[in-house]
């Protein structure tokens, strides 16, 4: 895979995983249980290590509470 496309495959990941979190952090709390299930989610759809799922979703949760809006995320998947 080229860094074009492995830049790509990324920036789909993390706007999945950013939107993910939204939907987890629309009551304005992140419990444990949650984060396992976004973690286990994470890994099993995109095939990732527990430590590569859980950075991931760092950056995602990261990205969403910095986001201006959910077109950030939401034209990225639009476009994959």
């Amino acid at each position: 895979m080229s860094s074009s496309a492995e830049a790509k495959e990324h920036g789909l990941r993390l706007a999945a995983a950013a939107l993910l979190f939204e939907v987890v952090r629309a009551d304005a709390r992140v419990t444990d249980e949650e984060r396992t299930v976004m973690r286990s989610a994470v890994q099993t759809v995109f095939g990732l290590g527990r430590e590569e799922s859980l950075e991931l979703l760092g950056l995602a949760e990261e990205a969403s509470r910095g986001a201006a809006s959910l077109y950030e995320f939401t034209h990225v998947v639009d476009e994959a």
